[in-house]
């Protein structure tokens, strides 16, 4: 599926999750080291260094987890995310937040039992790259805990209508968070859970998340994918147009 997805085939995923798989190995982890590795750069490079690392390891008969990842040395695997900028930079980020992992009996230990409060504040404290933007990326994509993931596409987005402080991250994100609590009511909840498919869901609710979270997980992802390709796709005049509609009482109406 992971393929269908990179490749577009499947038309009707891509703003439910663009989140490709590449490795037979944890998606949680391997998630992790896309977020490590995509600092500053696209996707498309992101997908060489996966494959440059990925060969390397099938060579050498190793398996794509934190253990497997260590037994790279730092220089080597430089070389095989060059692609990425700041190669050294993310190998030693990746090794570090790989060595951070081991202290954990499993994965399990660490993406499943710990609350998502106190993953996140353990990441912040691993010291190996994650910032505010990221830890919130894996919290929804790796960890699925519904939080709103207040990226430089959605500050621009709220900075085009004109929402005061739209470029703090804190800001942003709460007025997301609160748009979306007042605007989607039970019955709008349903209908997303509703528009997926048992296999969309085996895909992205990869963490077995509480069922009662599950709809506003999809909510959240559904936004970040779409805003995300609205930024990629530089269509923002075609957004601006489309929100002459708003009314300009009060803040703006957030919808998908």
């Amino acid at each position: 599926m992971s393929d269908k997805i990179e490749k577009g085939e499947l038309t009707n995923l891509p703003l439910k999750t663009w989140w490709p798989k590449y490795s037979d190995g944890d998606f949680r982890f391997e998630l992790c080291i896309g977020i490590l590795l995509v600092h500053q750069v696209t996707w498309r490079q992101v997908t060489t260094c996966f494959r440059n690392v990925l060969a390397h390891l099938e060579r050498n008969k190793m398996p794509f987890t934190p253990e497997g990842l260590l037994s790279i040395p730092v220089d080597e695997l430089a070389g095989l995310i060059r692609a990425s900028r700041y190669a050294r930079q993310k190998a030693k980020r990746i090794r570090k937040f790989c060595d951070f992992l081991r202290q954990y009996q499993s994965l399990d230990a660490f993406f499943h039992e710990l609350p998502a409060n106190e993953l996140d504040e353990l990441l912040l404290k691993s010291k190996s790259g994650f910032g505010k933007e990221s830890r919130d990326t894996v919290l929804l994509y790796a960890v699925n805990s519904p939080v709103f993931i207040a990226d430089a596409y959605s500050r621009k987005l709220l900075t085009l209508l004109d929402v005061p402080d739209a470029a703090n991250y804190a800001t942003c994100q709460k007025i997301f968070h609160d748009g979306i609590e007042r605007d989607f009511d039970a019955d709008d909840l349903l209908d997303i859970l509703n528009s997926y498919s048992r296999q969309e869901l085996d895909y992205v609710l990869i963490n077995r998340p509480q069922r009662q979270l599950v709809p506003k997980i999809l909510l959240y992802q559904m936004y970040h994918a779409g805003i995300v390709e609205l930024g990629i796709s530089k269509r923002w005049d075609e957004f601006l147009r489309a929100c002459k509609d708003i009314q300009p009482q009060g803040e703006p109406k957030i919808k998908r």
